[in-house]
């Protein structure tokens, strides 16, 4: 049996455990701390949402949770519950099934990102789970230098060779090996960090537990690379067209102003509008992941959904990542471990806030 009783503050309908009547809960929708009655209150027909016990955060220990280990496998923790989720519903309703599956079953609905928010949750999320993130990012950046001391050796043969054919079909070996660990990075790291918004728990094994997905998360890395790079030489044609028309760089000497007005100008061009479809399709692996989407329905869905946070969403990014090379440089690039994952959570934490499945308490509440 459980205890049902609403928040004295948003009316809420709550839910913890009949072995838990006298603690104090707390409210996952407007954070007001109550005492659970002895006994539930009458049903009005909304959903009961689990109330967290002392602090709402997966490391409390867990003697303060009467929650135990009881809870089911993928319900999301309680500060990222919802009132039309229900964790304690029959498999047939509520599923967490990972591999090649989603596990996202909320229904979605377009959210808005909130700079404070997200940043806030991200690191609440992070810094709950701090351990975990530092081993995957470790294990991260073991592989990445692996792969790096192996490519410089080949590098070198390659060198000593003498033979041209040899250097250029390492140089291109070298690139496709590249793209190929950092999409799996990439994916890996964003189904952690999913997995940690939804579950409050990750495991390392959750980091390579992306094969499922890992052709189509090649085949959108692919894709956009291929517009991004597009939008840049179209940016660029320009200057190159002035460089042309001078008769190349000899003319250039005479008269550099007109090429050096249209690279700077096709640069930032460049820039902006590579950044803006990136922004546009910023939750692709998340649909991937999440959903089980195909390629071309994922980015279709993360242009809808970041429609209205791509200014609010380049600003976090912005900040963030000044602050995390900042930080790595400070760190003596030691702090880079834990980068990876802060950046896994953000975007999974960003994907929930604009999919409608991460309630955001209004202000003053």
């Amino acid at each position: 049996m459980a205890i049902e009783f609403r928040c004295p503050q948003c009316s809420a309908l709550l839910r913890t455990p009949d072995e838990s009547v006298g603690k104090k809960a707390k409210c996952p929708q407007c954070g007001t701390i109550a005492e659970i009655p002895a006994r539930s209150e009458p049903p009005t027909g909304s959903v009961a949402v689990p109330a967290s016990l002392g602090e709402p955060l997966p490391s409390a220990a867990a003697s303060d949770n009467p929650f135990g280990d009881q809870a089911p496998r993928g319900a999301a923790p309680p500060y990222l519950q919802t009132e039309a989720e229900n964790p304690y519903a029959s498999p047939a309703s509520h599923e967490a099934v990972f591999g090649n599956q989603p596990f996202g079953q909320s229904e979605m609905q377009h959210g808005r990102i909130q700079f404070d928010e997200l940043l806030s949750r991200t690191w609440q999320i992070f810094s709950a789970n701090f351990g975990p993130c530092a081993l995957v990012g470790l294990v991260i950046i073991a592989i990445l230098i692996g792969v790096q001391i192996v490519s410089m050796g080949m590098g070198f043969a390659a060198q000593a060779s003498g033979e041209p054919v040899i250097v250029i079909a390492f140089q291109f070996f070298n690139q496709l090996i590249s793209f190929l660990l950092q999409t799996w990075v990439s994916l890996g790291i964003a189904y952690f960090g999913l997995k940690l918004a939804r579950t409050g728990r990750a495991e390392i094994s959750d980091f390579f537990a992306v094969g499922p997905f890992y052709l189509r998360g090649l085949g959108m890395t692919f894709l956009i690379a291929l517009l991004a790079g597009g939008v840049i030489l179209i940016c660029l044609l320009p200057a190159l067209g002035i460089l042309l028309a001078q008769g190349g760089p000899s003319g250039v000497e005479d008269n550099p102003v007109p090429i050096i007005v249209a690279g700077v100008l096709g640069v930032l061009a460049a820039i902006g509008l590579a950044s803006w479809i990136t922004l546009r399709l910023y939750l692709g692996f998340p649909f991937v992941l999440d959903r089980n989407m195909g390629v071309f329905e994922a980015l279709r869905n993360s242009d809808t959904y970041m429609s209205g946070n791509k200014l609010i969403m380049f600003a976090v990014l912005l900040i963030v990542g000044l602050a995390s090379g900042l930080f790595t440089c400070v760190t003596c690039y030691v702090g880079i471990i834990l980068v990876y994952p802060f950046g896994g959570i953000l975007t999974a934490v960003a994907y929930l806030m604009a999919t409608g499945q991460l309630r955001v308490p209004a202000k003053g509440m």
